[in-house]
């Protein structure tokens, strides 16, 4: 990349205006709910003006579209990082510290069920929320067909989806769950999980 190209270097600023813009948003989505916090109180937090944040996003819809596609981009980040550890003393510990990071590109727990609440209510952010878990589920299964493959195994389509279906719904209740009890003891959580996680990647090779 040529950082002497003007170009370039002005696309690297609206690149990390707009970052700053979401970290804001995320922020007080979390802090006010999605319709409580209002483009005042993303600028004031990102420290921008309201009328650099519109330059960006049409309304706060656009905002939280942008967020269901970054937090995507994460989640397939991490997906694919898994295909250098395929079992389950891998996964554990991954899954234990899942919604328990505070980067501004990890998932978060109280946005999660904010968004999946504003999904009920909003169709163009539910269909977002939809594409998004389609994606990563496919993703997903992917790495699983891999795993059992690595075990001798060759399960059916339909195996692979539920395996996934049960994976991503304990990854949901996760959040749920850390949410109502923040002050989970984080080896009693890795504990848990290490009790129902080995299961869903164990195959039968005469699968």
């Amino acid at each position: 990349m040529n950082t002497n190209d003007p170009g370039c270097r002005a696309r690297e600023r609206a690149e990390a205006q707009r970052d700053r813009i979401l970290d804001a948003a995320r922020q007080c989505f979390t802090e006010h709910g999605f319709h409580a916090a209002t483009i005042a109180n993303i600028a004031e937090t990102a420290q921008v003006s309201a009328g650099l944040i519109y330059r960006y996003f049409e309304n706060k819809n656009a905002i939280v579209l942008a967020i269901i596609d970054r937090q995507l981009r994460q989640a397939r980040r991490d997906i694919a990082a898994l295909q250098t550890g395929m079992d389950a003393g891998d996964l554990v510990p991954r899954l234990a510290r899942l919604w328990q990071k505070n980067e501004p590109g990890d998932l978060d727990p109280v946005l999660f069920l904010e968004m999946s609440a504003e999904a009920s209510r909003n169709t163009e952010i539910a269909e977002a929320l939809r594409q998004a878990d389609r994606i990563s589920a496919d993703d997903f299964r992917g790495w699983l067909e891999g795993v059992a493959h690595s075990q001798g195994a060759r399960p059916s389509p339909a195996e692979l989806r539920v395996r996934g279906i049960a994976m991503r719904s304990l990854i949901a209740g996760l959040a749920v769950y850390i949410v109502r009890d923040p002050g989970t003891d984080p080896d009693d959580l890795r504990a848990a999980l290490e009790k129902v996680v080995p299961a869903l990647l164990r195959f039968d090779p005469a699968e």
